[in-house]
């Protein structure tokens, strides 16, 4: 069987790109589930504020953002990757972004529907570490001799 440079060539070019795609979905698998809560959010975003009318950004707009977003992340995965391993770099640039987004898409709604999420959520989120501060502190023990109740000498 004989083969001529061309069809040498087609199929080197074939190889190389399946294995390079290859590559890059490998890459990015453990990205997964960061880059779909991503998009996700950059998508209630572009929604939210189309429903206010307050920007006249296009949808592309919000692509090119949500892929900038994903390049960082592809850069904090090869940042943990070689110079921080024990370090979950990706995880916590993922959820800053998610935080913003989160942010920005509260905004949104609450100018469109008149209802302020983000201090009900503060305000829900406040108490909670409140009780949970309470809680641990009466279970802390020695602490807790100070502040219980005398013993009462008629009870005996």
């Amino acid at each position: 069987m004989r083969f001529n440079g061309s069809q040498i060539v087609d199929g080197s070019e074939r190889i190389i790109g399946e294995m390079a795609t290859l590559i890059l979905v490998s890459f990015l698998a453990p990205l997964k589930t960061w880059i779909f809560l991503i998009e996700f959010f950059v998508f209630v975003e572009y929604i939210s504020e189309r429903m206010n009318k307050r920007y006249d950004k296009t949808l592309v707009f919000y692509i090119i953002k949500a892929f900038l977003y994903i390049i960082a992340l592809m850069q904090a995965k090869g940042l943990e990757g070689a110079l921080f391993p024990e370090t979950p770099v990706t995880q916590y640039l993922a959820a800053g972004i998610l935080i913003f987004q989160f942010k920005k898409s509260a905004r949104n709604i609450s100018d469109y529907a008149g209802v302020n999420i983000l201090d009900g959520l503060t305000d829900t989120l406040q108490n909670l570490l409140t009780e949970l501060i309470k809680a641990k502190n009466k279970g802390s023990g020695p602490a807790d001799s100070n502040t219980s109740d005398p013993p009462n000498p008629k009870a005996e």
